[in-house]
């Protein structure tokens, strides 16, 4: 019962986040019924920005926040007295999922295109914004809080889950990609320690419910609400 009580002041607290950034968007989208003077490079790239990195985002932001639900949920709690192949699955895929949500975020920062993202955050952009909101929350150190992801983890992350294309693109790892590399670097320490304190923050509550202490999932519970704030900024501006 306390688990319920807690997910349910978590979810109320985010309301108002909600609100207050959808009702940034409106404001932003009202100021722009007499936009600034734009170059035909600015109008070029307009478009492509919309295309390329709405759907990805929103599609990597649902799959993060429903596997987050999972967690929430007991069912980490379940999988963990499961079989190896189920732990082993579950924490994967958990861990995939943050890594593809890190890696559209920084492709974002890096590619080109995201100029218009750049140009518009001056103006309070809501999409700008809730990305900083959700980045900083990530990495605001909690000792009794797993999953602390500090900057240059997200960085870091968002880095290591791109595979170049034959033409010279970017794009994400594939699952059965991330799954390989993961398991055969961690020797090498190059690419599985990016993901530790994720791995870390999966056994932290595992732990905590075969020693029938409160789960530490705070920091999910505020993470899954922001997730879904985000798929609806990103919904509204379709």
């Amino acid at each position: 019962m306390s688990d319920w009580i807690t997910l349910i002041i978590a979810i109320a607290s985010l309301v108002p986040l909600c609100i207050a950034v959808l009702f940034a968007y409106f404001y932003s989208s009202g100021k722009s019924l007499q936009p600034e003077e734009e170059t035909p490079r600015q109008l070029e790239t307009a478009q492509p920005l919309d295309l390329k990195y709405r759907i990805p985002l929103s599609l990597a932001a649902r799959e993060l926040a429903d596997q987050l639900g999972n967690i929430i949920h007991r069912s980490l709690v379940e999988v963990a007295h499961g079989t190896p192949v189920q732990h082993d699955a579950f924490f994967l895929f958990t861990m995939f999922t943050f890594g593809q949500y890190l890696y559209w975020v920084r492709i974002i920062q890096l590619d080109l295109q995201s100029l218009m993202i750049e140009r518009t955050a001056k103006q309070g952009h809501p999409l700008h914004e809730l990305l900083n909101i959700i980045s900083q929350h990530l990495l605001e150190h909690n000792d009794e809080l797993p999953f602390t992801l500090y900057r240059t983890h997200q960085l870091a992350i968002g880095e290591i889950m791109s595979e170049k294309q034959p033409d010279g693109t970017l794009t994400c790892r594939s699952y059965t990609n991330f799954v390989y590399r993961y398991n055969t670097e961690y020797c090498h320490n190059n690419f599985r320690k990016w993901f530790l304190p994720i791995e870390g923050g999966l056994n932290a509550l595992v732990e905590a419910h075969e020693r029938k202490l409160p789960p530490p999932h705070e920091r999910l519970i505020k993470l899954q609400g922001h997730l879904k704030c985000l798929q609806e900024v990103l919904k509204t501006e379709a």
